[in-house]
This record gives structure tokens, sequence and C-alpha cells, in this order.
């Protein structure tokens, strides 16, 4: 008899993937076994009890215990080291202001992006500069994958989005602290600069944006012109990750991160009038207006009136990552409902 929670199978690599595919307990793509002896070496890493329960994941409400989060982050090919990373980040997915049950249901491509600050994204050589969203270092995919690997296995995560994204694989990324004119975003939530830490944000998606300037105030311009373009028509959330020298530029032309939020607050915005006839017309139509919730921001909603991308500065959301090279990336929340950002500490 097997212990619970326990699959006995093959020593064939390719067997037990193929048996853990047909069972639904994978994202697609190949896993590394989680052996009981790789398993304990992970919890054992951690210093946690295994049968610490952090919370329970929706939308099955499955308890995330230390052991769990642990044998995914084996099958997601992580190392011991970076468990802790892991785990806080589930803790800042299972905070109710997330509403990981939203995200885990929806219809929307909607995905937890995580943002590692501090000094374990170092130690674990995270990748913050070129890149940094996309392929090549271990600890960027990995842990990623462990907590979408989680959702999936703990919480039963429902494959009902429409067309999904392939941020659902993995998305995380660290902030490159040390390039950054600014102090860290951990720091602009609470934290000590010392402390480490992780974020989630309930991304959408990605949208490139290449603004063609050498001045601050030109490339939040560009910037606002996407954001506006771009975002969620319910108005909730944005993030937009700056390149190191994008972010110098900014701050060159004095603008703290604080000015540059209202900056884009103020300017990321659209008007019906903006659009053909037809698509103005549909916009101010009264069920599509209910629906979108508009009038809290702006009134009654007219041709002319210029409708904002978020509900208020601070919904806005600043950070520097990546290399040089004159890009940088908006990611709206893409949500129906608002979903906020958690930061979570590392221990």
């Amino acid at each position: 008899m097997t212990a619970p929670g326990r699959i006995l199978s093959s020593d064939s690599i390719q067997e037990i993937n193929d048996l853990y595919y047909r069972m639904g307990l994978t994202d697609g793509l190949p896993i590394i076994p989680p052996t009981p002896d790789t398993v304990n070496a992970m919890v054992r890493a951690s210093g946690r009890d295994p049968r610490e329960v952090i919370g329970f994941v929706p939308p099955k409400q499955g308890a995330a215990t230390i052991e769990k989060i642990a044998t995914n982050a084996v099958m997601a090919g992580c190392m011991p080291a970076h468990l802790p990373v892991v785990i806080a980040a589930l803790e800042a997915c299972l905070a109710d202001e997330f509403n990981l049950y939203g995200v885990q249901t929806t219809t929307n491509p909607v995905t937890p992006l995580l943002i590692v600050h501090g000094p374990v994204a170092r130690e674990l050589e995270i990748n913050s500069g070129y890149n940094c969203l996309g392929h090549g270092v271990r600890a960027n995919a990995a842990i990623g994958r462990a907590v979408r690997l989680s959702l999936i296995n703990i919480g039963g995560g429902a494959r009902r989005a429409t067309h999904g994204q392939p941020g659902r694989y993995s998305f995380c990324f660290a902030e490159n602290e040390e390039e950054s004119p600014w102090p860290p975003f951990h720091v602009d939530r609470g934290f000590d600069p010392g402390a480490s830490a992780v974020t989630v944000f309930g991304a959408g998606g990605s949208m490139n944006i290449r603004p063609y300037a050498r001045r601050g105030r030109d490339v939040l311009a560009a910037i606002a012109r996407m954001m506006a373009l771009g975002g969620s028509p319910r108005h909730s959330y944005a993030l937009v990750i700056l390149n190191p020298e994008h972010a110098r530029f900014i701050a060159a032309d004095g603008f703290s991160k604080e000015r540059a939020r209202n900056y884009l607050f103020e300017n990321a915005r659209v008007r019906p009038s903006g659009f053909t006839e037809e698509v103005a017309q549909n916009w101010i139509d009264e069920p599509m207006m209910a629906y979108m919730d508009i009038r809290k921001i702006v009134g009654d909603l007219k041709a002319d009136t210029f409708v904002p991308g978020a509900d208020a500065p601070e919904h806005i959301f600043i950070v520097v990552a990546g290399g040089s090279g004159g890009h940088c990336v908006f990611i709206p929340c893409c949500f129906t409902q608002p979903t906020p950002v958690v930061t979570k500490p590392v221990r």
C-alpha cells in the first residue's frame, strides 16, 4: 500500500512523466520525479516543519503544506535554496486581497508575476538584467514554475482562460536594485532595504514599449500613450518595468518614482472621440459603461472625456529591471476585479 499522497511507478523517467501528465499533475512540460529523498532534502533546507500549512489554495481549498510545496518545487526543477522564495510567493498569492480564487478560475489570462527583491535575489542568481523576463536562467524559470505547479496541484487551478498566456508556465524575475536611481521597490512597500522579499502581481500579459527618447519626460510620455491604449477597461492596476537607462533618464529630469506615477496617472488617458464614431459609441453605451464601472472615476462618460488607465496614482507600480537597450515593459493587471500587488518577506 502506498503512503497517502504517494504514487508508485517504474524507474523510467518517460513512464513517470507520462503518468503525471495523464493524471493532470503537470503544466504539460516534463517534470523532475519528486522522490521521498529529494522532497525531504528540499524541506530540510527550508528549516520548516513539513506539515506546516501556510494556507488553503482555491478553488479546491487544498492545504498548502511545506511538504506539498516542496514536492512541486522538485517537480519544477528547483534547488533546495529556492524553496523559501516559492513559499513566500505562495503566501503572497494566498493573501485575501490578492483574490487568488478569481485568478484561478477566470477566463482571463491573468497569472501571478513574481518580483524578487533584496539579498536573496543575488544569492540565488535570479536574473534582474538582460532577458530577465525570458529564458536561460534556472532560478527564474524554476521558481516561477514551482508556484504555478503548486496552484495547479494543490489548488486545482482550472484551465479555463479563454486563451491563456506564456506567463502561465513561469513569470519570475528580480529587481535590478544595483542600477536603479531610486530606492528598491520593496522599500516602497514598507520593507528595510536589506530585507529579502517577494512581490506578486496579477499580470495579464506584457507589452513592450520602445520610446525612442533620450529625455525622461519623453520616456514617460511614450509609456503613458501605450498604457492608455493597452490597459484594462476596468482601470485596475498597472506595472511598469523600466530598464536602468530609462530610469536614469527619468530621474535626471527630476522625477522620483512617486512623481513618475503621478505623471502616468495624469497622462495615461484616452477619450472616446479619439476612435471612430462607432467605437466611441460602443464605449459610451450605457450597459458597457455600467459594466466597466467608469462613473466612479469620471462621472458620466462623454465623447471628449479623458479616461485614466488606473483608478489612482498608487495603483501604478514602477520597478527597475532588465538591461539597457531602449525598451521598457507595461504589464496590465487585465482582470475584471482589481487584483493588487502583495509583498511578503522571504524567511
